[in-house]
């Protein structure tokens, strides 16, 4: 039955720094061999690579080019365990029995996978195999002038000049006459000739410099060097934005609109906690809290599909609710009045019990005089 292996990635599929060379497995004068991962030398690195690095020995094997029966231990502790195995014969025993198995299990999964498989770097720059290579080379070279002077082999290609010239020449037609072939060329006549011109931009939010094409920047483009930046860069429009709005301006002229926003700002964190969903989005943006900016109330009711006087009512609820009762009988500056003459929102005008006169709808009317 044969034994599937892990799939293995390919040779230098790793995304750290590389210590050493591949292929080689380096050791140092105290007879241990370096990691190819971190750069520390052990005595044996298949324990190290597994607990610190989650790799298997074969994975190591194969992302550092070593081949597969390669032994992940230094000299040193190999010489230890050659000692231990002529001091007892048993142990040896054991280790003969053990060996034979990880052969069989290692045959066992070379015959699952398919033939062709690429040779480890290790192999490839042994010179034992690097000799076998050329005269194996040589040998096929030496045959091939062989039969191609008995007449029985002749290099590929066409026998007649004439005749692949012709056709050489009918292809070329066929190509210029098709438009992408002509673009894959103009493209590629652009990059020898040095392509577009570029030139080189600083980035307008951190500062790094950058190159980019001549045209994008004649287009308005070339601003900022990547998303992260052109992203900052939009906050950054929007808050001038914001901060011009004539609203927003008339905002930071009104002493109790200023009045409230200090005593908002005195309150905790946490005081927000009391507010419902509805009434910090508000609060928070038209008084700018949380790190929000400070918007207008007709900006607000766009953004949450709500009408004005939903905002001013539910702007009204948040300070009284932080605020206390006190803070809602005084006006609240809105949209449409200047320093203190604006129009308290019609909710939070009322009194506790909601009565247009501001008093409790149990209470009994004052006679009159």
């Amino acid at each position: 039955m044969a034994i599937e292996r892990e799939q293995l990635p390919e040779l230098g599929e790793w995304d750290g720094p590389v210590f050493g060379e591949l292929g080689v497995l380096a050791a140092d004068e105290d007879g241990r061999v370096q990691c190819h991962v971190c750069g520390k030398h052990y005595a044996a690195l298949g324990r190290h690579v597994v607990l610190s690095h989650e790799l298997t020995p074969d994975a190591y094997r194969a992302i550092f080019g070593l081949r597969v029966t390669h032994g992940l231990v230094g000299p040193a502790y190999r010489s230890v365990l050659s000692r231990l195995a002529e001091h007892n014969p048993g142990l040896t025993r054991r280790w003969q029995v053990q060996r034979e198995s990880d052969y069989a299990t290692l045959r066992e999964a070379r015959r699952a996978q398919p033939s062709g498989q690429p040779w480890r770097l290790e192999a490839k720059t042994d010179p034992k195999n690097r000799a076998i290579f050329r005269e194996l080379a040589g040998r096929a070279g030496r045959r091939i002038h062989e039969l191609h002077r008995a007449g029985e082999w002749s290099p590929p290609g066409f026998s007649d000049a004439r005749a692949s010239s012709r056709k050489g020449v009918e292809r070329l037609q066929e190509l210029r006459a098709d438009p992408a072939y002509r673009a894959a060329i103009g493209r590629r006549i652009s990059r020898s000739m040095g392509g577009r011109p570029r030139v080189r931009m600083t980035c307008v939010v951190c500062g790094t410099s950058f190159e980019i094409e001549a045209s994008q920047v004649r287009k308005g483009r070339g601003k900022t060097c990547g998303v992260d930046c052109w992203r900052e860069n939009q906050r950054r429009g929007l808050r001038a934005y914001n901060a011009s709005h004539p609203e927003v301006r008339r905002l930071q002229q009104d002493a109790r609109y200023l009045q409230l926003l200090a005593a908002l700002q005195r309150l905790p964190a946490e005081a927000l906690d009391r507010l419902t969903g509805e009434e910090r989005d508000v609060l928070t943006h038209y008084y700018g809290l949380a790190g929000n900016q400070v918007a207008s109330q007709a900006e607000i009711g766009r953004r949450l599909g709500r009408g004005p006087r939903w905002v001013r009512s539910t702007l009204a609820r948040g300070v009284d609710r932080l605020l206390g009762h006190g803070a809602e009988r005084q006006p609240v500056p809105s949209r449409r009045g200047g320093s203190g003459a604006a129009p308290h929102p019609p909710d939070s005008t009322r009194g506790s019990g909601g009565h247009p006169e501001g008093r409790s709808a149990t209470e009994e009317p004052a006679p009159r005089a």
